[in-house]
């Protein structure tokens, strides 16, 4: 459907955004869709600005069951740090589903799922937020972070690894709101415990872990297929990173093992700019990191 109103668009030239929008996985299309037209929307007054939000008390009582969905992706804010933050979104989520998924759409919305079950079992258990922006913001920075940790950020005048870009976040966000700390710790605890199932588990045991516990059920391949797609993340020069050595640093500056992936250049996180050893940087706004 996307790629049928795209083709009439630039039949009648308005839509210059088609060719840009066809090189867009699907996941990380829809997700970036969904998060922009929710937040226009909005702020025009066709929906109300309590739309997004998910209370757990009252969700089964009004069954309004989009409510847990659109809480992960409200911003919150004025208009432009709003659009700086989804494009966040889209950097990481492209990022993700291009590279490290290979463009296999199934893996990567697994990734989703898990992420989304995880956080939404957390806030109902431990923190009661109505909307987990934060959360999904740092469990996508987590997960950028392990194919991207040798890459340098840049906030304001400081420039330092990648791989100590979360605790940065969490000391930006206990400055700024102390509140916004548990929703933080939710992300990266929901990240980093499917990169310990899909990743560490496997290599630690690999004779237990030839069966992957993460591993997408049939159906998401049936429903989205198998084959990589000939998607690849747009961000910087596509130029790998260095491997990670055995013993390396993972993204909490601690001893970790190998990472797949390759890490493209110039991916950038919310408020920062990004480049690899020995390339150019990118300018970035001073934004929160990865929120």
């Amino acid at each position: 459907m996307i790629y049928t109103l795209c083709d009439m668009a630039q039949l009648s030239g308005v839509w210059s955004a088609c060719p840009f929008l066809k090189q867009v996985p699907p996941a990380t299309k829809l997700l970036t869709i969904t998060t922009v037209s929710v937040f226009i929307l909005s702020r025009l007054g066709f929906l109300s600005p309590y739309f997004p939000y998910n209370q757990w008390s009252t969700l089964f009582q009004t069954w309004e069951l989009w409510r847990p969905f659109t809480a992960l992706i409200a911003i919150q804010g004025s208009a432009i740090p709003a659009f700086y933050t989804a494009y966040q979104m889209y950097s990481y989520s492209n990022d993700l589903e291009a590279n490290h998924y290979g463009g296999i759409t199934a893996k990567y919305a697994w990734w989703l799922t898990f992420i989304s079950l995880f956080i939404w079992i957390g806030d109902y258990l431990l923190i009661n937020s109505p909307f987990y922006t934060r959360a999904f913001m740092m469990a996508l920075t987590y997960a950028w972070v392990q194919d991207h940790k040798y890459n340098q950020v840049s906030f304001y005048f400081v420039s330092f690894s990648a791989k100590f870009l979360l605790p940065v976040n969490l000391f930006i966000s206990l400055l700024d709101d102390p509140s916004d700390l548990y929703p933080c710790i939710l992300g990266i605890v929901a990240a980093h415990t499917f990169y310990f199932l899909d990743t560490i588990y496997p290599s630690v045991y690999p004779t237990y872990g030839k069966f992957r516990i993460v591993e997408p059920p049939q159906f998401y391949y049936t429903l989205l297929g198998t084959e990589s797609s000939a998607y690849t993340s747009n961000m910087g020069t596509g130029s790998q990173a260095p491997t990670n050595p055995a013993g390396a640093s993972n993204a909490w500056g601690l001893g970790g093992g190998p990472v797949g992936g390759a890490a493209a250049d110039g991916a950038t996180t919310t408020g920062a700019s990004v480049r690899s050893e020995g390339s150019g940087s990118f300018s970035g706004r001073g934004q929160r990191l990865g929120t």
